[in-house]
């Protein structure tokens, strides 16, 4: 079976000849998804994540009651993050001098990426509003 394409508006009303992000719909169940601005969602058949963003202007946690510690090292030429969430998860991001984010990656945590390209994360079963939030 051929993979297939949609393309999707969200929130925005598109103008005529724009389009909106595309969803490649994978035969073996793998899923793509590329916005306008040329980032890519990769979803693999267990629902594993892999976010390729061009640019992400910054890295943010949700509520810092769900951080258990966070480590901060300067290395040459670097700044190291590594975050531990309460009940499991972890953060690492690393910045140039500069201010640049030059390494990201995290485990067992919820990654929400708002239209600023600030990448926010939470702590599997964070409740908001009555409501559970659980990784997808």
């Amino acid at each position: 079976m051929p993979a297939m394409i949609y393309s999707v508006s969200g929130d925005k009303t598109l103008e005529p000849n724009e389009t909106g992000p595309t969803v490649k719909v994978n035969a073996d169940g793998t899923m793509s998804i590329s916005t306008n601005a040329g980032d890519v969602i990769e979803i693999g058949e267990k629902g594993t994540a892999s976010i390729n963003l061009k640019k992400i202007s910054a890295v943010g946690v949700h509520n810092l009651a769900d951080v258990e510690s966070h480590t901060i090292n300067t290395i040459v030429g670097s700044v190291s993050h590594y975050v531990r969430f309460v009940g499991g998860g972890e953060v690492r991001f690393v910045y140039n001098t500069s201010g640049q984010l030059i390494e990201l990656s995290a485990r067992n945590v919820i990654t929400s990426v708002t239209h600023n390209n600030e990448i926010i994360f939470m702590r599997k079963g964070w409740q908001v509003g009555g409501v559970v939030a659980k990784e997808a």
